[in-house]
Parts: structure tokens; sequence; C-alpha cells
């Protein structure tokens, strides 16, 4: 039993799914053409580089005010905005805008 290549959902559908150009991103992250790994997939990219701002801020809150512990409380609707913005991405993605400006 061999593996096909590309996505199911968009070999089945014919949509492209959110993850699609997830590994061609990384690729191009590694090889630090960043703005080719934003046109291949421009969701995940941003939420590396708002992941990569956090890390930085709690590395220097943690340096400068060491006495001052970092309260993070999970709130329910964030995980909520994470997948309508998810949703969003989908049907964006699939949209002839979308198709002019982006490859994937």
């Amino acid at each position: 039993m061999g593996l096909s290549e590309g996505c199911i959902i968009k070999n089945t559908t014919g949509l492209a799914c959110w993850s699609c150009g997830l590994t061609r991103m990384f690729d191009c992250i590694i090889q630090l053409d960043l703005l080719q790994a934003f046109r291949y997939n421009p969701y995940f990219f941003l939420w590396i580089v708002i992941g990569l701002l956090f890390l930085i801020w709690f590395t220097i809150h943690s340096i400068f005010f060491a006495d001052k512990p970092i309260k993070i409380k999970f709130h329910w609707w964030y995980a909520v905005l994470f997948m309508i913005s998810l949703i969003a991405f989908f049907i964006l993605r699939n949209t002839s805008w979308y198709l002019q400006y982006f490859y994937f």
C-alpha cells in the first residue's frame, strides 16, 4: 500500500485545505526565503511569526522582570477565534483573488 502524493482533500475535492503548502513553506523558511514561504501558506507563516514574537517577549520579560511572574490565562474564545480564522482562511484560499497573488 503506497502513499499518493499531495493533499488528500485537494485530490478529492479540488479545494486547497488550510495546510496545503506547509512542507514547501518550511523548506523555504529553512532556506531563509521568507517571501516565498509566506506565499505558500501565509496563515501559518503569520502564526509562526506571532509565536516567535511571544517567545521574544517572554524571554525579555524573564530577563528584566524576573521578580514579576507572567500570568498566562487561557480563554475558550482563543480556540474559537483560531478556528474561525482557520475556516476563513480555508474559504479565502479557494477564491480567485487568492490564486492571483499566492502560490500553493
